[in-house]
């Protein structure tokens, strides 16, 4: 799909209409990617954009964070299931850091480890437009999880997060907490963890999502890698 890909990227420096672009589940990769993220600097009338479930790895998640300096119309990416790792998250985080008009992104199942999580939270203390960020199932460690927790404390936007994080000690759990004291505008809190044993851990986490009149919508599980 690579050439397609191209193609299509040529085709949206050009188009003045198309809004949404679902080019989801098509073995893009870099080169694809590449040519997609330049079309994203020169377009100005999509919105949308779905590059899911292809084989897009750091370079491809690089190209496309890129874009998104530029880009000043694109609200909802999602980039889920694609091998971005560590280098394409902060290139992402580094966008978001600029960007002012993408409210929703989908990074979930994506291998953005516990650097990668960690330039998240720290975009996530200066962006004022993103409202939803999916990153379930790209299981950060407990570090990367604690980051996200000071980087909600900072955030006055954010109203739907999803989580994914490898094992939940009483450290996450308190670092959530003392998120959620502070933090005002999340109303949507999804939890998972591969860990299981963890039932002190999950009934804190439950009673806390009890507790918090602001958050409407709340889930946390153990999950099979």
């Amino acid at each position: 799909m690579e050439e397609g890909a191209k193609a299509i990227g040529e085709a949206l420096k050009i188009n003045s209409t198309l809004t949404s672009l679902d080019i989801a589940s098509n073995g893009i990769s870099e080169e694809g990617a590449k040519a997609i993220g330049e079309a994203l600097k020169i377009n100005s009338t999509l919105t949308s954009l779905d590059i899911g479930y292809n084989i897009i790895s750091q370079e491809g998640a690089k190209a496309i964070g890129e874009a998104l300096k530029i880009n000043s119309t694109l609200t909802t990416l999602n980039i889920a299931s694609n091998d971005i790792s560590e280098e394409g998250a902060e290139a992402i985080a580094a966008a978001l850091k600029i960007n002012s008009t993408l409210t929703s992104l989908n990074m979930s199942y994506s291998s953005i480890s516990e650097e990668g999580a960690k330039a998240i939270a720290e975009a996530l203390k200066t962006n004022s437009a993103l409202t939803s960020l999916d990153m379930s199932r790209s299981f950060i460690s407990e570090e990367g999880a604690k980051a996200v927790a000071e980087g909600l404390k900072m955030n006055y936007t954010l109203t739907s997060l999803a989580i994914g994080i490898h094992t939940i000690p009483k450290e996450v759990v308190q670092a959530v907490e003392e998120a959620l004291k502070i933090n005002t505008t999340l109303r949507s809190l999804s939890i998972e963890t591969y860990s299981s044993g963890l039932s002190d851990e999950f009934a804190a986490l439950e009673q806390m999502f009890t507790m918090n009149a602001r958050l409407t919508t709340t889930y946390v599980r153990h999950v099979t890698p």
